[in-house]
């Protein structure tokens, strides 16, 4: 899984780069720049929301994040019952939710397809960068 965080060269998580910790450090310094340093523990709850929203969805946009979602859904219904869904079971309050809790809890779910061992490669890099951001001290 390619892994985009602000200010550095993407990083591909079955094939750590020997510079992996400091191009962590170095996005976190740059993203943090001119915020006053009694802010750091804002920016570091920020910068893990923004792995969570943004950097690991390869630049996926939220409206194609939900397009995928609502594909997914008629492609099940397709299979598992043969028709259609309803229009009214996609505007649906639940379906929304599904959207909405799909979309703000991405650090959990299948990242590479097919292999086991290759998710847990990237969920050890996903907890890595959480640990060097939350560790992250500036050297000032």
């Amino acid at each position: 899984m390619k892994i985009k965080l602000p200010y550095v060269e993407t990083i591909e998580t079955l094939c750590l780069p020997k510079d992996f910790e400091s191009r962590v450090k170095e996005s976190f310094k740059r993203f943090t720049e001119g915020t006053n340093g009694d802010y750091t523990h804002h920016d570091k709850l920020l910068y893990i929301d923004n792995l969570r929203k943004h950097y690991l969805r390869n630049d996926i946009s939220t409206e194609d994040a939900v397009k995928q979602i609502i594909a997914d859904k008629v492609c099940y219904e397709l299979e598992e019952n043969g028709e259609m869904p309803a229009a009214e079971n996609i505007l649906s309050l639940e379906f929304m939710k599904e959207c909405f809790e799909a979309g703000s809890m991405p650090l959990y779910g299948k990242y590479e397809k097919w292999s086991g061992s290759n998710n847990d490669k990237t969920i050890k890099a996903i907890f890595e960068i959480i640990r060097i951001v939350i560790n992250w001290e500036d050297e000032k």
